[in-house]
C-alpha cells in the first residue's frame, strides 16, 4: 500500500512532462503531516519526497529537474 504514493508521484511527473518551455517541472503533494492522520501521511509524504529525489538524480524529466511542493 506504500507504493500507492509513488505511483501517484510518477504519474504526476508523466503528465506534466509535455511543458516543454519550462526551466523545472513543479508538482504538488497534500499530505497529513500534522494530526489524526499523520502517521500514514508522513510515510506518504517521505515516498512521495524520495521518488522525486531519485527521478532528479537520474536526470529528471526530459532533462529538467522536478520540484515538489508538499503542503500539510
Amino acid at each position: 500500500m506504500k507504493a500507492a504514493p509513488l505511483a501517484m508521484a510518477m504519474a504526476l511527473i508523466v503528465f506534466l512532462a509535455p511543458a516543454s518551455n519550462a526551466q523545472e517541472v513543479v508538482i504538488g503533494a497534500l499530505n497529513d503531516m500534522t494530526g489524526a492522520t499523520s502517521d500514514v501521511g508522513k510515510d506518504y509524504a517521505l515516498g512521495i519526497a524520495e521518488a522525486v529525489n531519485y527521478c532528479n538524480d537520474n536526470g529528471g524529466v526530459n532533462g529538467k529537474p522536478i520540484k515538489l511542493i508538499q503542503f500539510d
